[in-house]
């Protein structure tokens, strides 16, 4: 049966009889000095009716990209940030009364010349013995859960990081009912686990904070081994907010580090396009326009017909002459005989 372990804490899964345990703590981390031997155990907890059966192993894991992780087969050394090697198991397999428990018992024991920084392994309990070959976060057990060891060895402690990444899946979104989808790439170039925590402001144009996303907050398994990375995807959704065109900006804080807070960020734009709206406002427009021009249509007819009568009437007044007044004409005689005297 195949298991996928998150990052820094197991999934439980079930077996064919159904049985069922859980351990505490799944996740220990101690400062430890070269030289330095604990003696502690992790408490399996049967969860059946029925006895159960189950076995200890200590292997090394890496983390991978999609926050889970990988455990390496037992007979694996590993890098220079393993921890299996110095665990050792005075116990390998217990017999659990139904609804009891029982401490399972490990040593420590940190070498004297042990590099500083970080060094992790992991305690699996399992229903049956561990395969020989395990594949990336994969064991062939029936059931199996993990403890997680993050060891600090002191001395030079170099606390480095960096966000390698910071994306959005689209730089122009059509509609406010789109999901604006964040992706985070955290880069890890230090020597010991680091634990990013930071946040999306989301700004518009106009200088207005929209929203604030929290970006690994609240959980004890966001961590980061050494020389590794890990993404995070946030989403945004822009709601019911009545938006046309704006321009955002989102802006990428991290904060990290346990001897010195540090801190990063980077900044991202995108255009958010509410085509239905638009659509109604240029629609609303469309029909202004046409009801603009039909009504400027109208009056130049209706002044144009007001013309064409004007100019009609004054050609038929010019076409017919004023009347002529008769005119009585008198008539002189005038006597040339008495002129000629």
């Amino acid at each position: 049966m195949m298991l996928s372990f998150g990052l820094f804490f197991a999934d439980i899964c079930q077996a064919e009889d159904s049985s069922a345990f859980t351990i505490t703590p799944p996740l220990i981390k101690m400062n430890m000095e070269p030289g330095e031997m604990i003696t502690s155990g992790i408490k399996v907890i049967n969860n059946n009716d029925r006895t159960l059966i189950v076995h200890a192993t200590a292997v090394n894991f890496k983390s991978a990209d999609n926050g889970k992780v990988e455990f390496a087969d037992e007979d694996d050394v590993g890098g220079n940030y393993t921890l299996k090697e110095w665990i050792t198991l005075p116990q390998k397999e217990f017999i659990i009364p139904p609804y009891g428990s029982k401490n399972v018992p490990y040593i420590l024991e940190v070498p004297k010349d042990a590099s500083p920084g970080g060094h992790y392994a992991g305690i699996l309990i399992g229903t049956s013995p561990s395969k020989e070959k395990s594949e990336g976060a994969m064991i062939g057990v029936s059931q199996v859960v993990s403890s997680l060891l993050f060891v600090s060895i002191k001395g030079e402690i170099l606390e480095k990081g960096y966000i390698r990444e910071f994306t959005t899946d689209k730089h122009i979104y059509y509609g406010t009912d789109e999901s604006i989808a964040f992706d985070v790439r955290f880069q890890n170039t230090g020597n010991v686990h680091l634990k990013p925590v930071g946040e999306i402001k989301i700004i518009d144009m106009f200088g207005k904070e929209k929203a604030k996303l929290a970006m690994n907050e609240k959980t004890d398994y966001g961590n980061i081994l050494p020389e590794s990375e890990r993404s995070w995807s946030l989403d945004w959704s822009i709601g019911d907010e009545l938006v046309l065109i704006n321009r955002y900006r989102a802006v990428l804080s991290v904060t990290f580090g346990e001897q010195a807070k540090q801190s990063d960020y980077q900044e991202k734009f995108f255009w958010v396009v509410d085509v239905k709206l638009l659509s109604i406002i240029l629609s609303s427009l469309a029909v202004f326009v046409i009801i603009l021009i039909v009504i400027i249509k109208a009056y130049i007819k209706r002044s144009v017909q007001s013309v064409q009568k004007q100019i009609e009437m004054q050609t038929k007044n010019w076409a017919q002459p004023p009347a002529r007044k008769q005119e009585k004409k008198e008539r002189k005689i005038v006597d040339l005989r008495n002129r000629r005297k």
